[in-house]
């Protein structure tokens, strides 16, 4: 019976420890650079992630400026002669220099998007 008891209580130790561990540890949001050689440095962890051990989010892999990305009907800024929509600066691709907004999941770094000076919105 007194073993019973014991692996009760191991049980009970463990799972309070996942959960302390879980608990101290949520999300964190945090800003960074892409450096020249598309390493992440953050301000959480100012020591360079190499580009195979951080994600991206899809939509900053979508292309370089100028290049076609969509077929559209429309007409305007954004379309060249064979009628296709042209990356804007904005949704560009990620580039080296850009200042980023990084979601820690876990240990992961994740980079959400492109942070922009206010001043240049709109």
């Amino acid at each position: 019976m007194h073993d019973d008891h014991k692996g009760v209580s191991e049980l009970a130790f463990v799972l309070q420890r996942r959960m302390k561990n879980f608990s101290e540890t949520p999300p964190v949001l945090d800003f960074g650079s892409i450096e020249g050689d598309w390493s992440l440095t953050t301000n959480l962890f100012p020591i360079r992630i190499p580009r195979s051990d951080f994600q991206i989010c899809r939509s900053l892999a979508l292309g370089l400026v100028g290049e076609p990305f969509a077929d559209v009907g429309l007409t305007g800024d954004l379309e060249d002669v064979t009628g296709k929509a042209l990356m804007p600066e904005r949704m560009r691709s990620l580039m080296p220099g850009d200042r980023v907004l990084v979601a820690w999941i876990g240990n992961e770094a994740v980079v959400i998007d492109i942070i922009l000076p206010a001043a240049e919105a709109g």
